[in-house]
């Protein structure tokens, strides 16, 4: 899974380090979260900060978890991997880590978008007044957001979308392995066996589901089920999501969907902090008795002077 000792090595440290930090982090700005909640939660930007670093803090957590749990298989599977190499990519495990791993990076950096737009009101708007409750509401979303991009790979009604292929153990009419482009050849092929003598019961709502029965029905005294399928964070050995994916793939749009907002993410806050630098140069550059005589007051002050008294 990870060859490299060193590497291995590196990922542990990492890992549980980011662990425990985020932890602490979590643990401090939750204590902290209470206090202000016990003494009126005020409206300030600083209490919605605070809600801010809690949710940063809780999807990096998810991340470290992952690394964890995925250095713990890399050192069980050490030296035996390339015969557990199908199983293990197609297990339910290793779905569920790649999903945790969708949601807590994605998380990670839907929080950092938010932070950079309260951020941008607090020093453009500096007299607004903060909102928590939309605050807490765009935190809520962004959770929601994450965690559906992260499951929908897993439910059964997409697996049509997000199954890349289905192996088969000891079938001889046909390949073992069959992938999306065999997959709808090999269901007209075994609809048209025994010149359509047999009947088929098969009432499913996804091609891979119809696939399934008409297998299984071959040979009814002889059940063929499905040995291992490999779906959307099957690609890898670590279980990362198929970002990309071969194009006539239908997961391709979901793929691209998801590098199409971390781009615009990472667009947003750029164009943001470099509008933050610039307006932080602009109030240094200011004269020092602007802040006592405003442009609009000197203006006037000046115009006075030709005024007949």
């Amino acid at each position: 899974m990870i060859k490299s000792k060193g590497l291995l090595s590196l990922v542990w440290i990492v890992s549980v380090v980011a662990v425990i930090g985020c932890t602490a982090v979590v643990v401090l700005t939750s204590r902290d979260i209470d206090k202000s909640v016990r003494r009126g939660f005020d409206q300030s930007h600083s209490n919605i900060y605070k809600l801010f670093i809690l949710s940063l803090s809780i999807s990096d957590l998810l991340v470290g978890v992952y690394t964890i749990f995925i250095c713990i298989k890399a050192i069980e599977m050490e030296g035996s991997y390339s015969s557990m190499d199908m199983e293990w990519r197609a297990s339910t495990t290793c779905s569920i880590l790649g999903a945790l791993f969708v949601i807590g990076s994605e998380q990670s950096v839907l929080t950092m978008v938010l932070i950079t737009m309260y951020r941008l009101q607090a020093v453009m708007r500096p007299f607004s007044t903060p909102n928590i409750k939309r605050a807490i509401i765009a935190i809520a979303i962004s959770w929601m957001v994450s965690i559906m991009f992260g499951f929908i790979p897993l439910f059964p009604f997409a697996e049509d979308y997000f199954l890349n292929s289905i192996s088969f153990d000891d079938i001889k009419i046909f390949k073992t392995k069959v992938n999306q482009t065999d997959r709808k050849r090999l269901i007209n092929w075994l609809r048209l066996m025994d010149n359509g003598s047999v009947q088929y019961d098969v009432d499913t709502s996804t091609e891979w589901g119809k696939l399934r029965g008409l297998i299984s029905q071959i040979n009814p005294s002889i059940p063929i089920r499905p040995l291992h399928e490999f779906g959307f964070y099957s690609t890898h050995t670590v279980c990362l999501p198929t970002l990309f994916p071969h194009q006539e793939d239908k997961s391709c749009m979901y793929s691209f969907a998801l590098l199409l907002i971390n781009f615009m993410a990472f667009l947003f806050m750029l164009v943001s902090y470099i509008a933050l630098y610039r307006n932080r140069n602009t109030e240094r550059r200011l004269p020092t008795n602007w802040l006592t005589h405003p442009p609009d007051k000197q203006r006037s002050e000046s115009l006075s002077l030709f005024r007949p008294s």
